[in-house]
């Protein structure tokens, strides 16, 4: 969970700019659900058939 930064006070914002992200990926869905995947199938079940 997280706060907007548009509620955070103005102070603040110019203070955490630099680690300010212009946009904050979903999940399960894009590049981070492959990578998350990928990372499974490497690390925790390599195997497993990806395809099965």
């Amino acid at each position: 969970p997280g706060v907007s930064w548009e509620h955070v006070s103005a102070d603040l914002r110019e203070k955490f700019a630099d680690i300010i992200p212009n946009s904050i990926p979903t999940f399960p869905a894009g590049a981070w659900e492959v990578a998350v995947n990928d990372g499974w199938y490497r690390n925790v079940a390599p195997t497993i058939d990806r395809k099965s």
